[in-house]
C-alpha cells in the first residue's frame, strides 16, 4: 500500500479498527477514495452490530471472514452516495435508477463478491412471468 493509504489510516484513533480497514484495503483492492469512503461510513462500527462480542477481535485481526450466508450480507446499508432526497416517500424506479447510476458505489457497499447480473430480469414460473429490477449474484473469491 502507498502513503497515501497509511495518511488516512493515521486518522482512524482505534487501533483495531485502523486494523480492520488496513486488512480489508490490502485484501480487496480498495483504492484510496473507497478506503476513506468506508472509513467515513463506519464499515467498522457497522460491521460490529451485526457481530457477536467474541468475534470482534478476530473481525480487527483478520478482516471480514465470511462463514455463513448472513456474514455476506451488511445491515445497515449507507446510500448517501445515490443523492436521493428525503422524502417520506421514494418510488421504487427512482431507487433502481439512482442504484444503476451509481453501480460501482452501491457494489461496494453491499460488501465482498457482490457482481450485477441483470436489470428488469424477466423470469417464468409455471405459466406466468415475472420481472426482478435489479439481480445481483454473490460469489465470494
Amino acid at each position: 500500500m502507498s502513503w497515501s493509504y497509511y495518511r488516512i489510516l493515521t486518522k482512524v484513533k482505534n487501533n483495531n479498527e485502523r486494523l480492520f480497514y488496513e486488512i480489508e484495503a490490502e485484501q480487496e483492492g480498495w483504492s484510496v477514495p473507497v478506503l476513506e469512503r468506508q472509513i467515513h461510513s463506519f464499515l467498522f462500527a457497522r460491521l460490529l452490530k451485526t457481530r457477536d462480542k467474541n468475534g470482534v477481535m478476530k473481525l480487527a485481526s483478520q478482516g471480514l471472514a465470511v462463514t455463513n450466508p448472513a456474514d455476506a450480507i451488511k445491515d445497515p446499508y449507507i446510500l448517501d452516495f445515490l443523492g436521493l432526497p428525503d422524502s417520506k416517500q421514494l418510488h421504487e424506479s427512482e431507487l433502481e435508477a439512482a442504484i444503476i447510476k451509481n453501480l460501482q458505489e452501491f457494489l461496494l457497499e453491499l460488501g465482498k463478491g457482490f457482481a450485477f447480473v441483470a436489470r428488469q430480469k424477466r423470469l417464468q414460473y409455471e405459466d406466468e412471468y415475472f420481472y426482478v429490477d435489479l439481480v445481483f449474484y454473490h460469489c465470494i473469491p
